[in-house]
């Protein structure tokens, strides 16, 4: 259960309109090192749904903030920090979220032949709702997750993430 305090994942609810597939994820090749993975950050807008980017946190957990404060943002961890169990793979750690039943989860792929893994989830944070995407690549080596206020601001991080990663 360490990913979801990294990913940010907790309770949630209905069907989500912006599956991570249809929104492109699964048309990229997604970085599976640290500075590819800095190089596509750094490649990513001043401004995504109507929110300005703030300064980049390049700490271990790499995050790029958009609007005030840290609430809303795209970020990337490497897998090694977020597995329960040694050896465990993107699919592992999200069929893991799924099945532990301690949260609901909005739209789901955790096979590990899927061209991409990927769980998505609304909470209420602060008083405020919260909606999470997070995916990987099921052979990679970096777990990424998009943290936004709407699901239209969700999707919009996730597909200035595609057109970044698209652009290198």
């Amino acid at each position: 259960m360490a990913a979801l305090g990294v990913l940010g994942l907790a309770a949630c609810g209905g069907g989500a309109p912006d599956e991570p597939a249809r929104l492109g994820l699964d048309t990229i090749s997604l970085p599976d090192d640290r500075e590819s993975v800095l190089a596509l950050f750094d490649s990513l807008p001043a401004a995504v749904g109507g929110l300005a980017r703030g300064e980049s946190d390049p700490g271990r957990r790499l995050l790029v903030p958009y609007g005030p404060g840290k609430a809303t943002y795209l970020s990337a961890a490497p897998l090694e920090t977020i597995r329960s169990r040694p050896g465990d793979g993107p699919a592992d750690v999200f069929a893991e979220i799924v099945e532990s039943g301690v949260i609901g989860i909005e739209e789901e792929e955790t096979s590990a032949s899927a061209r991409v893994v990927y769980v998505l989830a609304a909470t209420v944070e602060e008083g405020r709702n919260s909606y999470v995407a997070s995916w990987a690549d099921p052979d990679g080596e970096w777990v990424f997750a998009a943290q936004a206020f709407t699901p239209e601001q969700r999707a919009a991080l996730i597909e200035a993430f595609v057109a970044a990663a698209a652009s290198l």
